[in-house]
């Protein structure tokens, strides 16, 4: 599976976080893949803003690799272009499970698109709210937009 593929691709754009957090830290934690990073919640509400799309996103499906210290409840926010935070009701939920191992996270997001809380453009956020409370540590790399396949 190409979702797989622990290989960063310098062409493809990856999601990383900016220093708009809430309850969060967050380090760049591989020398060799600047798309790595770990997270640790420190407090409830823990949430980091991911840096504004530079082009279009390429699809609905996103995808990235995980390792997590417990099972997460997560969500998404969709911001669009130019809005100042997330609006309250325009959020996915999604869940990763506690791993040691690198696990692969892909949903289509679809539904958020479709609605027209989200569209991938350019300057677009995606604010990444993670778990609900302190002590939990998460890493992640390579998280990115890709075309639907047809089961998808």
């Amino acid at each position: 599976d190409p979702d797989d593929d622990p290989t960063y691709y310098p062409e493809i754009e990856y999601m990383t976080p900016t220093a708009t957090v809430n309850n969060l830290k967050f380090t760049q934690s591989n020398p060799d893949n600047p798309s790595e990073y770990t997270f640790e919640t420190t407090g409830g509400d823990s949430w980091v803003h991911l840096a504004p799309l530079k082009k279009q996103a390429a699809g609905t499906v996103l995808v990235f690799q995980y390792k997590s210290t417990g099972n997460l409840r997560c969500e998404f926010f969709w911001i669009k272009p130019g809005a100042p935070r997330p609006a309250g009701g325009v959020e996915t939920f999604f869940d990763i499970k506690k791993t040691d191992e690198w696990k692969t996270f892909k949903m289509n997001m679809v539904d958020a698109w479709n609605k027209g809380w989200w569209g991938g453009d350019p300057g677009a956020v995606v604010r990444f709210d993670i778990g609900d409370g302190a002590g939990e540590t998460v890493v992640i790399r390579l998280m990115h937009w890709r075309v639907a396949e047809e089961d998808e």
